[in-house]
């Protein structure tokens, strides 16, 4: 008898991921997609609690509850010795990290209770991304008031401008659109193949959008994390032949767009101005971001045990670390580092159980996989762990494929325990 999958807990779990992952405002300051999705995740959950479900998770998302759960009490006992020793203590970011275990607790307890489609799932991330990336260029273009053929158009004009507009700046807003575009990479560059023609079609008008509205955001490390996954998640094809070609396709649109571009407008000059002078500069000169990393580990050496204390390193150096490394190692210390590096190599190490996913269930798994990597190498060195709620909201997810796992060798011993009986 085939399972029965859950329609509207599926479209449900698609809805909560996509709000956890976009951390933007609705109509006011207070209701932000982040509080929304916790108000609708205690929903679902008091639901099921009232049906009288049993709570469980699955071992997976159990480690993922496990890392937190120790971090949190690091915190606490933290807090506990700044108190001690007279040092001022923040409680924001113990906060937030009990919201994002919290967050991940009643997500993994929806997608353990109920037989989601992860078809489902993709459909609805896939549709909310493409509808924000086509309300998010509406809005920019009837509120910055620029044209895009404008010579006169400053890059730096359009940042301040995503950055006074949007919650939690630039950079975290385009996250979010990165992974709610996630499908919409693995359609366009031929990753996941069964697709109708148009939704590939849309897919690839969302890529060109989302690039040109990185590219005017000045937003360099969600560019490098998009050309991450796309050139990334080919490789992880191991065919070579796909890669030249992809590598081809893509030479021939940038020339194009690289000539139309120079023939019309002043904006070639403009982008080498931002981003090959300016990151060359920084290179050579220093910048704040690198003289912040050296304060971060500077007081990790200093303070080893404790660190400076949960929420000290900005008020004593007036800037975050901007590193979620370095923010765990200079607030906590290094015990806590060292446990975050385990709970890392665990995420990555994780990727041996894809090869007995189901074959399209594989290239899902794929796609997300070189999405957190890209997140652990690029987007993380800009992020503390306290907002990383992009992060956890993919690796569920990516997580919650391996319950099929689970599902089919249980399969196995029961056809197998049948035989045996008969």
């Amino acid at each position: 008898m085939l399972i029965k999958k859950n329609k509207f807990n599926s479209v449900f779990v698609g809805i909560v991921l996509a709000l956890l992952s976009f951390e933007a405002q609705i109509l006011t300051s207070i209701l932000t997609t982040t509080r929304l999705s916790l108000i609708l995740l205690l929903l679902l959950n008091f639901l099921l609690f009232f049906k009288g479900v049993k709570f469980s998770i699955s071992k997976y998302l159990l480690v993922i509850i496990s890392f937190f759960g120790f971090i949190i009490l690091w915190c606490v006992i933290n807090i506990f010795y700044s108190l001690v020793i007279g040092s001022t203590i923040y409680i924001i970011p113990l906060s937030s990290i009990i919201l994002i275990m919290v967050s991940v607790i009643m997500l993994s307890f929806i997608i353990e209770k109920n037989n989601i489609d992860i078809y489902i799932i993709i459909r609805t991330l896939w549709l909310i991304g493409s509808l924000t990336i086509y309300i998010t260029l509406l809005l920019l273009i009837y509120n910055a008031e620029f044209n895009i053929f404008d010579s006169n158009v400053r890059l730096s004009i359009l940042k301040r401008y995503f950055n006074d507009t949007l919650v939690s700046g630039t950079s975290r807003f385009f996250y979010g659109l990165i992974v709610l575009n996630i499908f919409s990479i693995g359609y366009t560059f031929g990753y996941l193949r069964k697709v109708k023609k148009y939704t590939r079609l849309v897919s690839s008008i969302n890529i060109v959008i989302i690039t040109i509205l990185l590219v005017f955001a000045n937003s360099r490390q969600n560019l490098l994390l998009l050309i991450f996954v796309i050139i990334v998640g080919k490789l992880m094809s191991y065919r070579l032949v796909s890669v030249i070609k992809v590598v081809f396709k893509i030479s021939i649109v940038l020339g194009l767009l690289l000539f139309i571009l120079s023939a019309t407008t002043n904006i070639i000059p403009l982008i080498k101005e931002k981003y090959i002078e300016r990151t060359t500069k920084q290179l050579k000169q220093g910048s704040e971001r690198t003289e912040t990393y050296k304060n971060a580990i500077d007081d990790m050496l200093s303070y080893p045990i404790f660190g400076v204390g949960l929420g000290n390193f900005q008020k004593n150096h007036g800037i975050t670390t901007h590193n979620g490394y370095l923010w765990v190692g200079s607030e906590l210390g290094i015990f806590p580092l060292l446990i975050y590096f385990i709970f890392i190599l665990w995420v990555i190490l994780t990727y041996n159980k894809v090869k007995y996913l189901k074959n399209d269930y594989q290239k899902i798994a794929k796609l997300l996989f070189v999405f957190i990597i890209g997140y652990l190498l690029i987007s993380n060195n800009f992020n503390e762990l306290f907002k990383d709620y992009i992060f956890y909201s993919v690796l569920i997810l990516y997580l919650s494929l391996f319950n099929e796992v689970n599902i089919s060798e249980e399969k196995k011993l029961i056809n197998k325990h049948q035989k045996k009986i008969k």
